[in-house]
């Protein structure tokens, strides 16, 4: 058995494909860095209608150059509560729009200089001393690979044309016939699934269609089958998530299947209708023509996401209804009583500044929840019966908080790790979240030894007087205020205005002023009742607490002033 057409396939192929995905890393982490905060940005202020989500969808994947990448991102965002199941839709239709339209420079016979964009941008690469040519050269090593890795899958595959083998069992899969149209959608999702990248996938058929051996239908059906292959890295990503973010992967999912589905139905007409297209860019040329594929098979690609966008967009409201039914809510749901969990995803760590922005909404969710933690501490010191699920909700906020404290720690870490150390801003961002992380969990547990102070009062047969009840609401009242300043200032990409930091500060000093103040009111009303010194002391330790979360409130204020 002669084994060196096989040997030469798995050398040219397999390293042609590993060469092509290296090179999708290297051009998104390039284009990511030279956008720097822009991209978060563009995110954070891009999702507040369905336009505006399609738009942000489109060109967050043209700079990630990959849909699946950007569908990740959008399931921790929804998992974490910080985009509408309605926006992430709309996103992960622009997604899918978005990874169609860097692979049209491949319609280029631009494979040959593969070679010389690696060797020119190597050198810009490593010997770059100014941060942005150094990341312009890795933008432009990956490109170099791409070309590079196209050329030898497609050289790869040439020596398959005329094996009779390969011949005989791409038969089965001819989708001139409706069940080989069907077959081969099938085969182009589990191979894309397993490779997870749609546009290495669109490569290979590229390569397959050039070297004539796949004809333009089964072309088509293998395009169309990668569409649905590439949203399975986004139903990875929900395992574990809240149910909302198990919609909206399902939702990806979902709107990719109608899609490939309606297709399906009118493979002859669509497969009719892309070569048309495809003539009038490149002129009338027969379908088995090298340079009629090299257009043809992306032209497919986009012309397919394009219509099912625009078709499916207006129905985005409907797809939420659904969604909804098919994944109804659960009972902690409904009443709101979902635990804190993050929505951080490693695998967005490849991509600095979008984990940065995950991070970041993780850390403002933190002091988000640290408020609510402070409204039922004062249910609890308002009302005159114990109440034992509102403390234990407490007491488990306070643990989550621990937990994600950590979480949220390991994950800027592997982005250093990983090089987000070299970003500039990323690098700023994330010593910065770092450090807020710690704070709001440290605010977390003083607002637990405030609830632990006044249970001791209560077990202890004593309980607070009106006068105390009401300066305890006071400081809620004012470290409520201060920490929701501390999250506009944070949730915020710009730095804060002088006024603020202004405000921030005195807020702190009035808490600190108020501490001290009822503290002495408070030795003044024990020397005038006569009262043991149990419930002094723990008075004291209620209102210390008070005066530690100021503390850490204005440290999470200071990380924009060096401090």
């Amino acid at each position: 058995m002669n084994t060196e057409p096989l040997l030469q396939l798995s050398m040219g192929v397999l390293g042609g494909i590993g060469i092509f995905l290296l090179g999708m890393k290297f051009l998104s982490e390039g284009m990511q860095a030279l956008a720097g905060p822009r991209l978060p940005r563009l995110v954070n202020d891009f999702t507040g209608n369905r336009l505006l989500a399609l738009l942000a969808g489109i060109l967050v994947t043209v700079v990630l150059q990959s849909s699946s990448a950007t569908t990740v991102m959008v399931v921790g965002f929804v998992n974490s509560g910080l985009m509408t199941l309605r926006s992430a839709i709309g996103v992960s239709l622009g997604a899918q729009v978005g990874t169609t339209l860097s692979l049209w420079v491949l319609t280029l016979d631009v494979t040959k200089f593969g070679l010389l964009v690696i060797g020119f941008s190597a050198f810009l690469y490593l010997f770059a001393k100014r941060v942005r040519p150094h990341n312009a050269g890795r933008a432009l090593l990956g490109l170099g690979l791409l070309f590079y890795g196209m050329q030898l899958m497609g050289d790869g595959f040439e020596p398959l044309r005329d094996n009779e083998s390969v011949k005989a069992l791409l038969a089965r899969f001819d989708a001139t016939s409706t069940l080989g149209f069907l077959l081969a959608a099938l085969v182009g999702a589990v191979v894309t699934g397993v490779i997870q990248s749609s546009a290495a996938m669109v490569v290979i058929v590229m390569s397959l269609g050039i070297n004539g051996i796949v004809n333009f239908p089964t072309a088509v059906a293998l395009v169309l089958g990668s569409n649905i292959g590439t949203t399975v890295t986004a139903l990875i990503a929900c395992i574990g998530t809240s149910r909302n973010a198990v919609r909206a992967a399902l939702g990806n999912t979902l709107t990719t299947a109608v899609g490939v589905l309606a297709a399906f139905f009118v493979h002859s007409a669509f497969t009719d209708g892309c070569a048309w297209i495809t003539r009038a860019i490149v002129g009338p040329l027969p379908v088995d023509d090298p340079a009629f594929v090299r257009v043809a098979v992306p032209c497919t690609h986009t012309v397919f996401n394009l219509v099912k966008t625009a078709i499916l967009l207006p129905f985005v409201p409907w797809f939420e209804r659904l969604l909804r039914v098919i994944l109804p809510a659960t009972p902690a749901e409904r009443r709101g009583a979902e635990r804190f969990r993050t929505g951080l995803d490693p695998r967005l760590t490849r991509s600095p500044a979008l984990a940065v922005l995950q991070s970041g909404r993780e850390i403002v969710r933190m002091a988000e929840h640290c408020g609510k933690m402070l409204e039922d501490f004062r249910t609890i010191l308002v009302n005159k019966d114990p109440d034992p699920d509102l403390e234990q909700s407490v007491f488990d906020a306070e643990s989550d908080l621990d937990t994600a404290q950590t979480e949220i720690s390991h994950y800027l870490g592997r982005i250093l790790e990983g090089g987000g150390a070299k970003l500039g801003d990323v690098a700023i961002a994330i010593r910065r979240q770092l450090r807020c992380a710690d704070e709001y969990e440290s605010v977390s547990d003083y607002v637990q030894t405030a609830l632990k102070a006044v249970l001791k009062i209560r077990n202890a047969g004593e309980k607070l007087s009106d006068v105390a009840v009401e300066e305890v609401q006071n400081l809620v009242d004012a470290v409520q205020a201060f920490r929701q300043l501390s999250v506009e200032i944070l949730a915020r990409p710009t730095p804060p205005t002088f006024q603020e930091l202004a405000t921030a500060h005195a807020a702190t000093r009035r808490i600190d002023a108020l501490a001290k103040e009822y503290r002495h009111r408070h030795m003044d009303r024990l020397e005038q009742s006569c009262s043991g010194p149990v419930k002094g002391v723990i008075y004291n330790d209620l209102l210390v607490a008070f005066r530690r979360m100021n503390d850490h409130l204005i440290n999470v204020v200071e990380t924009y002033e060096g401090k």
